[in-house]
């Protein structure tokens, strides 16, 4: 009995692990494509992450559900789009540790929201996680507030990782209200995959394509399949067994994601990151304390 126990739980959080190890790979790799245009690497990666994404969803796609789902929530996938191209952005203008954990602070922003709405009242772990959020990275930016390098140049890049982050949270608020209703949304693949076929329309008419070399090929290859195409699913079978496990799993991906940062020598390690990372951290911790009851929402 406890082998088999031991084995469920095993199978319970490992696609969690493997999710959240994809993701936290995602700065790194968006990063060294920095040279090429955001709408290129989004039209790879949504195309070909969407299709998988959708194959292992196993979600009844067709061409009227794509039609259906433009029609009725053309406004929730422009959202979904300016998320995805902010951030993404964001990483071409400003240093990519920064611009991570201020993405980072979408929990403690979704939590502002629904407590906005009425639909949950603030307790004293949302009040702690939101402040350990924005004053990590407070702290996180206080080197360049006292040297006086804020540059504009920055500003932009800042912009677009918040956009980032309120646009994810919208979607996510968004489509989950939409599976209550059991109307409109049929699977993220499809979301993804139609905003891939519009970011090659903006490609062809706002930025050109640029021939990505042997590397940057394999790079959006394994963007595609780590960012969009595998890990929703994966994440799912372990929100589905174990949502504690999941709440607690996700506390790892911005840590992680900068600890590849450091050790690939984009981001030097100073004491201000270490403790930026810290709050932040903490943070998503006090806040998933105290909304396991929004883990769908939150995964």
């Amino acid at each position: 009995m406890r082998n088999s126990d031991s084995l469920g739980k095993i199978t319970s959080y490992l696609p969690g692990v493997i999710a959240i190890f994809l993701w936290s790979t995602g700065a790194y790799f968006i990063f060294k494509m920095k040279n090429l245009p955001v709408s290129q690497i989004l039209v790879v990666g949504q195309l070909v992450g969407g299709l998988i994404s959708i194959y292992f969803e196993k979600s009844r796609f067709s061409l009227h559900s794509m039609k259906n789902r433009i029609r009725k929530g053309w406004a929730i996938l422009a959202i979904f789009w300016i998320s995805q191209y902010g951030y993404i952005y964001a990483f071409q203008n400003a240093p990519p540790a920064q611009i991570n954990l201020i993405f980072y602070t979408w929990p403690a922003i979704l939590i502002i929201i629904k407590a906005w709405n009425i639909t949950r009242k603030l307790n004293k772990w949302d009040i702690a996680g939101i402040w350990l959020g924005f004053m990590g990275i407070a702290i996180l930016l206080s080197p360049d507030l006292k040297q006086d390098a804020f540059s504009l140049r920055y500003l932009s890049g800042y912009l677009g990782s918040i956009l980032g982050a309120l646009g994810w949270v919208a979607y996510l608020l968004y489509t989950d209200q939409e599976k209550k209703d059991k109307k409109g949304f049929t699977s993220i693949g499809e979301d993804i995959l139609i905003l891939g076929i519009f970011n090659f329309f903006h490609l062809m008419i706002t930025e050109h394509w640029i021939q990505p070399n042997t590397n940057e090929w394999m790079m959006l290859g394994y963007y595609s399949v780590s960012m969009f195409g595998i890990p929703y699913y994966l994440w799912r079978i372990t929100l589905k067994k174990d949502p504690k496990m999941a709440g607690a799993l996700s506390n790892a991906t911005p840590v992680l994601s900068i600890i590849w940062l450091i050790l690939a020598k984009i981001t030097p390690f100073t004491i201000e990151l270490a403790v930026s990372i810290v709050m932040v951290n903490l943070g998503i911790y006090c806040i998933d304390r105290s909304a396991k009851s929004t883990s769908s929402i939150t995964g």
